[in-house]
């Protein structure tokens, strides 16, 4: 497993606990979170992005997203983690969008088990338009809760990830249970890492990546 090393500011001021130089990525992974409305995809990203669990965050409108810098072994790359919004009337924007990601993170809710029935296709429209090779990652998210208001166990989430060859997480974006671990994992990871040393020169870098250090940017893009 490659390390990785992190940079992100929080809102507080601290510092986080490793600070690389500061120095442009050579590489941006366009990473995608698909799932039903109010699984908890903009909670989570904003648990990884920012540190804390937002207490008032609107419903996603389109598609927005955070950028997270970061050091895998030696290279430093930025993570855009993209954010669609659940509802129908928004998924053929969304598709537009994960055509090209480096990874999607599908994500459903523990205590709802139709966002879990929901979640199955969006893994089936993931396989459908996105390229060979891509890393897929299921999550449970929404964990914090007493067992006896789970709908969804945790073996069910492990089958349905074996079923598409992705990697599994339950985590809770409320407590950043397994946020980072999630996240890093997909990071370091074999899959993703090999995108960084074979794809072509034209899908390397973006003009929008932001150089490491820098506090997570916030990037809202119109509903059409």
């Amino acid at each position: 497993m490659t390390s990785v090393s992190e940079s992100c500011e929080v809102p507080d001021g601290s510092k986080p606990q490793t600070q690389p130089s500061l120095t442009s990525p050579q590489r941006v992974f366009k990473l995608v979170f698909l799932g039903s409305s109010g699984v908890g995809k903009s909670s989570f990203i904003h648990q990884y992005c920012r540190g804390h669990f937002p207490n008032n965050l609107s419903t996603t409108v389109g598609m927005d997203y955070q950028v997270r810098s970061v050091v895998v072994g030696n290279t430093p790359i930025a993570l855009q983690l993209w954010d669609t919004a659940g509802q129908e009337r928004f998924h053929s924007i969304a598709k537009q969008y994960y055509r090209k990601a480096d990874g999607i993170l599908a994500m459903y809710d523990v205590t709802d088990s139709a966002s879990f029935k929901a979640v199955r296709s969006c893994l089936d429209q993931a396989q459908d338009v996105t390229a060979e090779g891509v890393c897929l990652m299921l999550l449970g998210n929404k964990t914090e809760v007493a067992e006896e208001e789970r709908r969804v166990t945790i073996t069910e989430g492990q089958k349905l990830a074996q079923e598409y060859q992705a990697e599994f997480y339950e985590c809770s974006a409320k407590s950043g249970r397994n946020v980072d671990k999630a996240m890093t994992h997909l990071a370091s990871g074999d899959a993703l890492f090999w995108r960084l040393r074979c794809l072509p020169p034209e899908r390397q870098k973006t003009a929008d990546a932001p150089p490491l250090g820098r506090s997570p940017t916030v990037h809202k893009l119109p509903e059409g």
